[in-house]
Parts: C-alpha cells; structure tokens; sequence
C-alpha cells in the first residue's frame, strides 16, 4: 500500500498550490539547493506531521511550500520518527527526477541532541 501525502500544499503566506511535484519543477534551477525535512507534534489525540520543501538560491533568499498530515496519536517515539523520516524519503524520491544537478545526501547532525533513537532517525536531503 502506498502511503502518500494527501494534504494540500501551500506557500508559507498559506496560498495553495496544485503539486508539489510541478511547484518543485517551476522553481529549481541550477545553482539552487532544494532541502526538504519532516517534523511532528503530539497532541491530546492525534499527531501531527508537516513537510517543509525550501528551495534557495545561495545569496538572494529562497521560496518555501509546506503539507500537514493528521493522524490518531502514535504512542510510540520509534513509530512517530520512523513516520518523519519515510515522509521525507518518499517525498524525496518523487522530486528526484525534477531537481537538476542533484546529489542526494543522508546524514545526522552531529550535535544532535535527544535519544539515540531520535539521533538515528533524523533525517536531512539536500540537492545542490
């Protein structure tokens, strides 16, 4: 089963857009670096998760889209972090055609601070 983001993208100013996909596409050039990211609140009964794609242009600033997903609350910090990071892979996969002179990374931040299954879990793509 495929699990895929059903939320509506919008711009931070909150303006919708239709894919992300095409917005990602639109906006990235050469010489411009594409992050994206995942991160999660629990909340009394469910948790939530937003996806942030950042596309900058070294030097003259950058544009930013983000989704949320609403789900019951996940108990388990294992199962939450596993969640962020195949968010952000998956959606990293699908914009991987569309990001010219990419090279993909994975790495933890050093000082990275929390559980050691947080630290593992973390999860960071950049293209440049």
């Amino acid at each position: 089963m495929r699990t895929e983001m059903r939320s509506i993208w919008k711009t931070l100013g909150g303006v919708p857009i239709g894919d992300v996909v095409d917005f990602v596409r639109e906006h990235a050039r050469d010489g411009q670096v594409v992050h994206l990211g995942t991160d999660s609140i629990q909340l009394a009964r469910h948790t939530r998760f937003v996806t942030v794609v950042a596309i900058l242009t070294p030097g003259r600033g950058g544009r930013a889209i983000w989704a949320r997903e609403v789900r019951p609350r996940i108990a388990s910090l294992r199962e939450r972090l596993l969640r962020e990071v195949w968010l952000s892979v998956e959606l990293g996969l699908r914009l991987d055609p569309v990001v010219p002179g990419r090279s993909t990374s994975t790495s933890t931040p050093t000082r990275s601070r929390g559980t050691r299954a947080a630290r593992t879990c973390r999860s960071w793509w950049a293209w440049s």
